[in-house]
């Protein structure tokens, strides 16, 4: 998995190509579906048939989209967003409001949730709760362990009755969570792979077109026949197999957004969808031979727009007028992309990598395409089918299939090199696929145009919204050469944010790429967590174990330096980021004689400050597995304040006319119940801090909270090597020990790493582990270059490793830890 510790050498932001996130408008879709036995979203389905869990999870696992060759799955929620969607599905289904009390079977529905350690017996009073919460014990029915959790307050408790213990777990109307009996029975949402959602309620097209839009959606496109069964599976789901009445009965057909081309209010006998596109397919069904007839009305004019048959699947041209059900899909667009003439030669060898978190989980999505004259799949790189990766080039192709996940970011990688015929596949740093003599010979073309984010079929044009990829993209960078498999593997190590090095540079950097203009809703969008503050972490960050690896052994302690004995108002700031998903965990601590709760910073079910054993909580919830920038300020004479990403998020008096003294213990990833120690390793941080500080001034929503660099006014013991080598505990800091770990040193032969501006650091005359010692021992030195001179073995020290240039004649030695 990506990481967002480190910075890459040829990034600093975060570029999305990006069709935003589905919202549905629940209040008025559920006025065409309340009295509908299944309703869907964009993500899930729900049936209103009350069922038990393992009832309910077989019932999901026969439902097969055509589209994906997929069967479904009782839901998986991954995501805040995933989260929504399911509330989503109940107001669908039940109305916005509560029904009833509070646990009447219509306010829940079951989730593929389920606790597989640990759960034959009652939790105790002191196990229970959000905060307690361990997700190594609970498992999705994908196999997958719980990174976003929302459980009600207390919940889960595990109660028992009969044989049974509440190990299933169902959702509410409000997103809540709560573990229950798997005999209840209860309504059930499952995974739902299918683009269409059919609404049986009638209208008439033009009606129709615009319901879809109100409810967040678009009337139906089809373009394929796959496309064409997909549809008439969700009529089946949401109609029923059986018809019932005769065969031009209006129940009998669906609208979808397919209308003829007209020209001074006369048909051409052309086909386009309602958003202008054109229909892609070429022999769409067509009912009997005679379809499209082009009937005319007096009054109606003529018969001008498509309606799809629930009996056979086929098409009839129709008038508009008529009132018959209809259905929408999830939108899609293929206005999102950035396109340029990228401007490189012909090239005989070809590297293309990027990371990339998909938000789709249909088929043919493509990221990257480079077009040129005779040519539009001169280089294109994507989906073909869900889960197989393919590479084109010069119209050939090869694939692999990797499972890529969705709302996951994935590193991948392909080569080519012209000479040898050799083609690669990576994933994730791993070597997937390896092509012989692909495009052997081959050169690609120059003076073609690019297109990130679509596929084009003709030179810097004619896109398929359907093939449009929607998600994010980052880090995209293009090199005139086959990058080896440990180029690739260190780039993937280094992760997200993470610092690497090539043998060349890219002839496409990702700074070219995020310099070009963005169409549609392309946005780039700044990733804090890859900024390079320049302070003296330099882009290392202080790491804690996850949560199910979380103890009182994990910790950063010392007396602090304040410089003062007494102050009446202070500041702290740092990056947060936390991979725990209960509700009560603290990241500092700072204890004094006879004051335990002296200031401790963290979550009790909201974030909050607490300043001589008193409390001020936010109304703020922190997501798992994001950055966020964090500023709390106490004043002895005036107000506090808590600031998230520089906002202020709470303020109010805490501990007026209180001080503090110098003399305690600080404690970073504890919170401390005597001076230095009584830990609980419930409350213990789980996560990642960047670039702490303390002040002690009261900082005001004036200063920029960002950007603000300390003058040191406070100091942390040892506190500069922690941050650097991400050290948990550093009570014992064994200099000769860490120097010459061989983990932490990574060899690069015919490398020399090029000065940063004042990264030079002098040399080191003697052998490579006594420079290892001298480069570790100055405390910024990143990256020896070692080589023969005068008879000398003399090693460079730089305090980047951030580029790099080939030369035979010299070894580098770069310190990971």
């Amino acid at each position: 998995m990506p990481t967002h510790e480190d910075l890459y050498e040829y990034s600093t932001d975060e570029a999305v190509v990006y069709a935003k996130p589905v919202v549905i408008n629940a209040k008025k879709m559920h006025k065409a579906l309340k009295h509908q036995d299944i309703v869907s979203t964009c993500r899930y389905i729900l049936f209103k048939t009350f069922k038990k869990f393992w009832d309910a999870e077989r019932s999901c696992k026969n439902i097969h989209m055509p589209l994906t060759h997929k069967n479904g799955s009782i839901a998986v929620i991954k995501t805040k967003e995933d989260n929504k969607d399911i509330t989503h599905l109940l107001q669908l289904a039940y109305g916005v409001r509560r029904v009833g009390k509070k646990f009447d079977r219509r306010n829940w529905v079951w989730v593929g949730l389920q606790k597989v350690k640990d759960n034959k017996r009652r939790l105790k009073k002191n196990e229970q709760g959000p905060k307690n919460f361990k997700p190594d014990e609970w498992r999705w029915v994908d196999g997958t362990q719980p990174e976003y959790t929302r459980w009600m307050k207390k919940m889960p408790d595990q109660e028992k009755a009969g044989k049974h213990y509440q190990d299933h777990v169902s959702v509410n109307k409000r997103g809540q969570w709560d573990d229950t009996f798997p005999f209840k029975e209860m309504p059930y949402a499952c995974n739902y792979c299918g683009k269409y959602i059919v609404i049986p309620r009638h209208a008439r097209w033009y009606e129709a077109r615009n319901h879809c839009k109100t409810f967040g959606l678009t009337l139906a496109i089809v373009n394929s026949k796959e496309e064409n069964d997909e549809l008439y599976q969700a009529a089946v789901m949401a109609m029923g197999a059986e018809t019932g009445q005769k065969r031009w009965n209006d129940t009998n057909w669906i609208w979808i957004g397919t209308q003829e081309v007209m020209k001074n209010n006369t048909g051409t006998g052309e086909w386009e969808h309602h958003d202008g596109t054109a229909l892609q397919w070429k022999q769409p069904h067509w009912d009997r031979k005679l379809q499209p007839d082009n009937w005319t009305k007096r009054l109606w004019g003529e018969q001008r727009v498509v309606a799809f048959s629930r009996i056979n699947k086929r098409w009839d041209d129709s008038y508009p007028q008529r009132e018959r059900p209809y259905a929408c899909m999830c939108p899609l667009t293929s206005s999102n992309y950035i396109s340029f003439n990228p401007d490189w030669p012909s090239l005989n060898g070809l590297t293309v990598c990027s990371w990339q978190k998909k938000a789709y989980s249909d088929t043919k999505r493509y990221w990257f395409s480079y077009a040129v004259s005779g040519t539009d799949n001169e280089i294109i790189l994507g989906e073909r089918e869900a889960g197989v990766y393919v590479f084109y080039l010069g119209g050939s192709r090869f694939g692999v299939t990797v499972g890529a996940p969705e709302n996951q970011w994935v590193h991948v990688c392909a080569t080519w090199d012209s000479e040898s015929g050799v083609s690669t596949i990576s994933v994730n740093g791993e070597l997937k696929k390896t092509q012989v003599n692909f495009r052997k010979g081959w050169s690609v073309t120059s003076g073609g145009n690019l297109a990130i984010g679509q596929e084009q079929d003709s030179v810097g044009g004619r896109f398929d919204a359907s093939q449009a990829f929607v998600g994010r993209l980052s880090n995209i960078n293009v090199w005139d050469f086959a990058l080896n498999s440990s180029d690739i593997a260190l780039m993937y190590d280094a992760g997200f944010c993470g610092y690497s090095t090539t043998a060349g540079d890219p002839i496409l950097s990702y700074d070219d790429v995020l310099s070009q203009d963005l169409n549609g809703d392309a946005t780039v969008v700044e990733d804090r967590s890859c900024m390079d503050l320049e302070d003296p972490s330099d882009g290392q960050v202080l790491r804690f174990p996850p949560q199910s690896k979380a103890s009182t052994a994990n910790f950063l302690q010392f007396t602090p330096d304040f410089g003062i004995d007494e102050f009446l108002e202070f500041s702290i700031c740092t990056w947060f980021f936390k991979t725990y998903a209960d509700q009560g965990r603290y990241f500092l601590s700072y204890a004094q004689s006879g004051l335990y709760n002296s200031i401790i910073l963290g979550e009790q079910n909201t974030l909050g400050i607490w300043v001589s054993d008193s409390k001020m909580l936010s109304d703020v919830f922190l997501d798992q597995q994001r950055w966020y920038h964090l500023c709390f300020t106490w004043a002895s004479d005036s107000t506090s304040a808590i600031y998230v990403d520089g906002e202020k998020v709470k303020e109010g008096n805490l501990s007026q006319g209180k001080t503090k003294t110098s003399g305690g213990v600080m404690n970073i990833g504890q919170e401390q119940d005597s001076v230095g120690g009584t830990y609980d390793a419930s409350q213990a941080f789980a996560g990642s801090l960047y670039n702490l500080n303390m002040f002690n001034i009261k900082l005001t929503e004036d200063q920029d909270l960002y950007d603000l660099i300390p003058d040191g006014d406070v100091t942390f013991d040892n506190g500069e090597e922690a941050w650097r080598h991400g050290s948990m505990h550093c009570d014992s800091l064994d200099l000769e020990e860490d120097a010459h770990k061989p983990e932490c040193w990574v060899m690069e032969e015919n490398t020399e790493y090029k000065n940063k501006k004042n990264g030079d650091l002098g040399y080191v005359v003697g052998t490579v582990d006594e420079a290892k010692a001298a480069c570790y021992a100055t405390g910024a030195c990143k990256t020896l270059t070692c080589y023969q001179k005068s008879g000398e073995h003399r090693c460079d020290m730089k305090s980047s490793f951030e580029k790099s240039n080939g030369d035979r004649k010299k070894t580098s030695y770069t310190y990971r830890c």
